[in-house]
């Protein structure tokens, strides 16, 4: 058996724009709600730790460019990585990135040792998100796990999560601000991602209710078979799972049964870039 402790934190957040003049005292003041969270995954000897979308900005809004860190030399980077090296535990978040005069919303895996072990720039930016989108989908070994990513709203398109599958990947790590169209339909859709799939899904991500902006992404993690294991409800905090990525080996038949059935030759309309 391969057993794996995952855990997930869910953050507070505001609905103010972000102020590129306070962004120091901003990221200091997120490293000091996230870090106690994170400590307690260490105790817990957690062993994959996801943190939510763009986790080190407290606002909603604001440009990206404000938003912009590189990596790994930038300060989430250098958090992440002092927590992961701290407490010898995988980290994964999301930052806005600068790369090259560009800007993307990237996904990051800092390994037991804090070294970078992988990023993924997301490849479908929400409607009014100004970030250059990502062309690939990128697995990762990680602790003799295979990891994908997907971000936010990314997860609205079944094909990323399918190319993650296919590519042998074992859990998705999600983080996300996801804010609609309604909780049933997000449960729906994380559920979905992961059993049809065959693998792990793990969400992390915030909680805000205010008049300008309500969080419906649940901070949760979601089994092969579709069942919650543990989620943070409408609270902060951290919560945690212990799985087997054996387990749907042995209950289900292994995926490669299901995968074997595909018609790939007919399914070309999906390439199409109009609406059929």
């Amino acid at each position: 058996m391969r057993k794996r402790r995952i855990g997930t934190i869910a953050l507070r957040k505001t609905d103010t724009s972000v102020d590129p003049e306070n962004r120091v005292k901003d990221r200091k003041e997120r490293f000091d709600e996230a870090g106690p969270f994170i400590d307690e995954a260490g105790k817990q000897q957690v062993d994959f730790l996801c943190l939510p979308e763009i986790f080190s900005v407290h606002g909603m809004t604001g440009k990206p460019e404000d938003m912009a860190e590189t990596v790994p030399d930038g300060p989430s980077s250098d958090f992440c990585s002092n927590m992961a090296r701290k407490h010898k535990l995988n980290i994964i978040t999301s930052i806005i990135r600068e790369h090259k005069g560009n800007i993307y919303n990237t996904a990051l895996i800092f390994d037991r040792k804090g070294k970078l072990a992988g990023t993924y720039d997301k490849v479908h930016p929400a409607p009014g998100e100004k970030t250059v989108p990502g062309n690939e989908f990128p697995v990762y070994m990680v602790d003799g796990v295979k990891i994908g990513m997907q971000i936010c709203y990314d997860l609205n398109m079944p094909e990323g999560c399918r190319i993650l599958a296919l590519k042998g990947a074992e859990i998705i790590f999600w983080p996300t601000m996801w804010t609609g169209p309604s909780q049933h339909f997000i449960d729906c859709t994380m559920r979905t991602r992961a059993m049809e799939n065959y693998l792990t899904l793990v969400a992390s991500g915030y909680v805000c209710y205010t008049p300008k902006f309500k969080s419906l992404a649940p901070t949760a993690i979601v089994s092969w078979d579709g069942f919650i294991l543990a989620q943070t409800g409408t609270r902060t905090g951290l919560a945690t799972a212990e799985i087997d990525l054996d387990e749907k080996k042995i209950l289900q038949g292994d995926r490669d049964t299901a995968f074997s059935k595909r018609r790939p030759d007919v399914y070309g309309e999906l390439t199409r870039t109009e609406s059929i």
